[in-house]
Order: C-alpha cells, then sequence, then structure tokens
C-alpha cells in the first residue's frame, strides 16, 4: 500500500470512529450531520473550481487525484452521508454499530493489504484478494462492533448481529467490486446493508 492510501484508510477509521461515538453518546445528532454534509458540499464544489490553498493541501494528504479533479474530499462526504442516513432509518445502537462496521470492514482490509498468491483456490490474485479482503473485513468489522458491546453495558446489538451483519456486508462490496458495477459508493451501501441486515433480524429471528 503507498503512503496517500495509508493515510486516506486511516482518516476512515478515525472519523468513522468519531462519528459512531459521537452519535452513541448522544453528542451528534443527524441535524448535525446535515450541517457537516451542507459545508463539505459547498466546499467541495468550491475547491473543484478555485481551489483553496490551505484546502488543497489538505486534500493532497488525503484524496486521491482522481477525485480531488471531480469530486474532492469524496469519501468523507459519502461517509457522512451513509452515517446519517444510517441514524435516520436505524436505532441508536444498530446505527452505531452500522457506521463502525463501514469504518473498520471497508478500510483495514487496505491497510493490511498484501499481493495475494493464486494458489488460495482463486482463478487469480484478484479474486484471491477479494476473498481475503472480504474475510478480513468482516472480521475487523466484527471486532469493532464487539469493543463498542464490551466497553458499553447498554448497547443492545447481540453478537450474532454484529457478526452477519458485518458479513452481508462486507460481501455485498466485494460482489459490487467484483461485477465492476458501483452504483453505490462502500460507504453509503456497508451502513444501509450492515443496518438493514441487523433490523431483519431483530424482526424476524429474535
Amino acid at each position: 500500500m503507498n503512503t496517500l492510501e495509508a493515510k486516506r484508510q486511516t482518516l476512515h477509521i478515525i472519523m468513522g470512529v468519531f462519528i459512531a461515538l459521537m452519535w452513541h453518546s448522544g453528542v451528534m445528532r443527524p441535524i448535525h450531520m446535515l450541517g457537516v454534509i451542507i459545508v463539505g458540499g459547498i466546499a467541495s464544489l468550491v475547491q473543484s473550481r478555485r481551489p483553496l490553498p490551505g484546502l488543497t493541501w489538505i486534500l493532497q494528504q488525503f484524496d486521491r487525484p482522481e477525485d480531488m479533479k471531480v469530486f474532492p474530499g469524496r469519501g468523507s462526504m459519502f461517509l457522512w452521508i451513509g452515517a446519517m442516513l444510517a441514524a435516520l432509518l436505524y436505532p441508536r445502537d444498530v446505527a452505531t454499530a452500522a457506521i463502525l462496521i463501514v469504518a473498520f470492514g471497508d478500510a483495514v482490509p487496505h491497510v493490511l493489504s498484501r499481493p495475494v498468491p493464486k494458489t488460495i483456490g482463486q482463478k487469480d490474485s484478484k479474486h484471491g484478494w477479494l476473498l481475503l479482503g472480504t474475510t478480513i473485513g468482516t472480521l475487523a468489522a466484527f471486532a469493532a462492533v464487539a469493543a463498542m458491546k464490551l466497553l458499553s453495558p447498554g448497547f443492545a446489538v447481540s453478537w450474532t448481529e454484529a457478526f452477519i451483519g458485518s458479513a452481508i456486508a462486507m460481501v455485498i462490496g466485494a460482489i459490487e467490486i467484483e461485477m465492476n458495477k458501483q452504483p453505490l459508493d462502500d460507504n453509503l451501501l456497508v451502513p444501509l446493508v450492515a443496518g438493514g441486515v441487523m433490523m431483519l433480524m431483530r424482526a424476524y429471528l429474535w
């Protein structure tokens, strides 16, 4: 992994944990998230047309060059949008878990990325990485929710909900990559899928 991508994924985790903790503690509400999205959207629009020196430097440290040209701050914007939608659609504990799942499940596989040998039983190294990345992402996302559950006694997401929600969200994300069709950014797709799966489990399994 190059230095830029390492910094991007580290920021992704830090930002996701911040949003999750602020939402879970009641400090942050959806209206606050909307405010961040609006301000960020305006800054992104201005930056794409007339680059601002300070913002340009920040984006150079964390943003992909292709995003800087078209949609500066794209990843962070979609993370906030995904978090806000989760907060609006799901109970507080489920939304918190969904945000943690996207924060860790999406970033950790990239941080730990290494060339994957063809010998793992897949057609090629790309398919092998998708399988390994999905597994790492699931375990990382589950670990993050498990840590939240252990550190916050009132956190009502069960171990089963955490694991299955993480696994299905990661699998859906991997399928999107494999098919080269990504109508939704992972930062938007993953928390919605994870939260939806956990809610379906509560409605029909318990």
